[in-house]
């Protein structure tokens, strides 16, 4: 998980909820960005109930191709690019807006993880509850990103485990 990614639905729920805030008093006058709050609050909440009936951890492969669930991440996806769009427009207004901004940005990274194709470097899956999804890709192999890792740091690095040696030996520990 460490080298991994994943977006939840109450990240969005979270980011939705400061921004209608933040609207309401640094861009009340801004009623089409409330529209698109609100179309894509509306959209990423019927995915949402969507993917909670799908199972408790379903490979995501499978589940993106149902079109059901296509037809609603294409619809909060370009819900969410519209929210962008005014986001964009409205950030000049105030610092709160524009920290509101760079969250989606960064969010609408994390959920190209819904658009994503098969990958044959990582694995993607759904985690459901009763209130929230989660929607994860992790590395099958951590070697390069964990190299690199080590080759960037300066520190010491202290490696401990039952299974770091085969046969009293390192070599598939230490090769990247």
């Amino acid at each position: 998980l460490f080298f991994g990614r994943a977006l939840s639905g109450a990240q969005i729920g979270a980011l939705c909820h400061d921004i209608r805030g933040i609207i309401a008093t640094d861009a009340s006058d801004m009623p089409a960005l409330g529209r698109a709050l609100a179309r894509f609050d509306d959209s990423q909440g019927r995915l949402r109930d969507r993917l909670q009936q799908l199972g408790r951890r379903p490979e995501w492969a499978g589940v993106r191709r149902r079109a059901d669930v296509d037809a609603l991440v294409g619809d909060a996806t370009q819900a969410f690019d519209a929210l962008l769009e005014g986001l964009e427009l409205a950030a000049e207004r105030s610092t709160d807006l524009a920290h509101c901004r760079d969250r989606a940005f960064a969010l609408k990274d994390k959920w190209n993880l819904f658009e994503a194709g098969d990958a044959t470097s990582h694995v993607r899956w759904l985690d459901t509850s009763v209130r929230n999804y989660v929607l994860h890709e992790t590395p099958i192999s951590v070697a390069e990103p964990f190299a690199a890792r080590v080759a960037a740091s300066e520190a010491a690095w202290i490696m401990t485990s039952a299974t770091l040696a085969v046969a009293g030996r390192f070599e598939h520990f230490t090769r990247a």
